[in-house]
């Protein structure tokens, strides 16, 4: 028999303090006791911070005073008052940081504190986990690892190749990345030298239990999809431009979604320019997955339209494909970004083909997309319905934006010197290329104040929630998100920590005899009490590191829940830990429960 993770008679009381598992509003109930405190922190975090807020609203009404009345009343998912008391200061590091590079040193800016920090040099683009432990960065054209406090710097290539595009699985586990011929390097990332680039690259998947890499294609721009099981790619073009005369596939290609293995391959989105009465465009590039992973969104570059370049920006069910338009842009075209609710996408432009003629900033602009309703968008060949409508006003002379993890605010790079009465008729006066500014935006709104200065021209940005915790305890360690309350220690082995609204729980220990199949565990039999009777399990998934992942979902309406479950060997028995939400809110949260999950560990550090 399997031993039970939380005792009966603990359990009974919980439910009692919630009112059983019939309230929605709860998957796991409030807390009645003061838990015991983690042993250590996921990292050594920079004096200073103390004080620092526990949530982005908070953040913001601390250090945006420019921005307009009404941005700070957008609560984010959890509000500060929600945090447990118990947390000590030092345990809210590290907080919430915007990442971005200045000098080509990737600095990580604390939202709350504005406090800077460098956590590597030299870096020429870089990529988070979904829990923001972990990064992969391109240094030297290769691909390197490091942890997010600056530790444990590793280097993964070393050859002639040039390596980019950096896509991590949610779990952590592997990631993908292409790497490019010398020959085809393009560091100015516009058509046509787009398709010489992409044409000279391999997309690849490096194992990091293994240390191996294995290539899954021709093409570049990989995207792993949120349910760790997919990944999107950018297949090389095939034929040359048409009446172009010039020599090389510069035409023609697909997005192509295959397996974690590089298997199953389809194509998601096409384009054929040779196809008859069809405005299919020259290429479709720059994947982005919904939060949820069931859909894609692509731009579609059409090319010259009354001396304007044009794309279609499309979005499509990611199982189905036929993807529909919902915006239009100019000249080349950066992935598109979902809001973590998934309701709203953020565009960035790059108009290298500015009929004005102008440069640097000019080319640039930012604005979002509410994925609700429809409008009529006119075309050189016409009007056209799209879905979505526009979230006024589109910022010009902004360049790359990343979400705040609440999705209530952006930061956005824009040019030194910004202004909102800034002509459209006339260029910029920053130099092509000048370093610009960092500054917080709520879509809808006038831009906010200037958060950092100095930030490299086109640079990545990104904004990380706090690193997860870690407890560690019985030979083993649990990881869970900052603001998240650590049950009362048990009887037994487990360690369970719980969201502070009560929605999701994270739990762990070892457990019973392994089946002869580690294939074969299964969620009820593991954790009867957690999740009941009534589960749906679906296949079980075998990840690099040899362990098990399998999501369920109960088809109890008195228990709408959903989750997953992950068991390791761990000599004659098991380790498993458990993830649990609503069902509602499970595809959200599925990207940061894998992170968590495969964080849990039997060996201690």
């Amino acid at each position: 028999m399997f031993t039970r993770l939380i005792p009966l008679m603990f359990m009974l009381s919980l439910l009692a303090a919630c009112g059983g598992f019939g309230q929605p509003a709860q998957v796991v109930p409030p807390r009645t006791q003061q838990p015991a405190a983690p042993t250590r922190t996921a990292a050594a975090l920079p004096t200073g911070t103390e004080a620092a807020p526990t949530s982005t609203r908070e953040a913001v009404l601390q250090t945006t005073a420019a921005l307009p009345t009404g941005t700070a009343a957008a609560a984010p998912t959890r509000i500060a008052a929600a945090v447990p008391t118990r947390i000590a200061a030092a345990e809210l590091r590290p907080v919430e940081e915007i990442l971005f590079l200045r000098a080509a040193n990737l600095v990580a800016l604390a939202v709350g504190t504005r406090a800077e920090r460098t956590i590597a040099t030299g870096v020429t683009a870089f990529a988070s986990t979904p829990d923001g432990a972990r990064l992969a960065l391109i240094r030297a054209d290769d691909l390197f690892l490091i942890a997010r406090d600056g530790s444990g710097l590793r280097q993964i290539t070393n050859d002639d190749t040039i390596q980019d595009a950096p896509s991590w699985a949610p779990d952590g586990l592997t990631l993908a990345y292409t790497a490019t011929a010398p020959a085809a390097r393009n560091d100015q990332v516009v058509w046509p030298g787009w398709t010489r680039r992409c044409n000279a690259s391999d997309v690849l998947l490096y194992d990091l239990t293994s240390a191996a890499s294995q290539k899954i294609g021709v093409g570049c721009e990989p995207a792993f999809a949120p349910d760790g099981r997919r990944v999107a790619f950018v297949s090389a073009p095939t034929t040359p431009e048409a009446g172009s005369g010039e020599v090389g596939p510069f035409a023609n290609n697909t997005i192509t979604i295959v397996n974690r293995l590089g298997q199953n391959g389809w194509s998601f989105a096409k384009a054929d320019q040779n196809q008859t009465g069809s405005s299919q465009g020259r290429v479709v590039y720059a994947p982005a997955w919904s939060p949820d992973g069931q859909r894609l969104a692509y731009q579609r570059f059409i090319g010259n339209m009354v001396e304007v370049d044009i794309n279609l920006l499309e979005i499509g069910g990611s199982f189905a494909g036929k993807g529909q338009v919902f915006d239009t842009g100019a000249g080349w075209m950066l992935a598109p970004q979902f809001s973590p609710d998934g309701r709203q996408v953020l565009l960035s432009e790059h108009n290298f083909s500015d009929a004005r003629g102008f440069g640097g900033y000019d080319m640039w602009s930012t604005w979002v997309i509410t994925l609700d309703g429809a409008r009529t968008v006119f075309m050189p060949a016409g009007e056209v319905t799209m879905q979505g409508t526009m979230v006024a006003p589109v910022l010009r002379q902004a360049q790359r934006a990343a979400w705040s993890p609440d999705g209530a605010l952006l930061a956005v790079q824009v040019a030194p010197g910004w202004r909102s009465d800034l002509p459209t008729d006339e260029p910029f006066p920053a130099a092509d290329g000048a370093p610009g500014e960092l500054r917080l935006w709520k879509p809808g709104a006038p831009l906010g104040d200037i958060i950092a200065r100095d930030v490299d021209f086109a640079s990545p940005v990104a904004w990380l929630p706090a690193s997860p915790l870690i407890t560690a305890g019985n030979g083993y360690v649990l990881a869970y998100p900052q603001g998240w309350q650590l049950a009362p220690a048990q009887e037994f082995e487990e360690q369970t920590a719980t969201s502070a609204d009560g929605s999701a729980f994270i739990s762990a220990a070892p457990v019973g005899p392994p089946p002869a199949d580690l294939r074969q565990s299964s969620v009820v039999a593991f954790f009867p009490m957690q999740v009941g009777a009534r589960v749906v399990e679906e296949d079980p998934i075998a990840l690099p590191d040899g362990s098990i992942y399998r999501a369920f979902r109960s088809d109890d309406p008195a228990r709408p829940i959903a989750g997953a479950m992950r068991v390791v060997r761990n000599g004659d028995g098991v380790f498993a830990a458990i993830y649990v939400t609503q069902t509602a809110r499970w595809p959200f949260a599925r990207a940061r429960a894998q992170g968590l999950l495969a964080a849990a560990n039997p060996r201690a550090p």
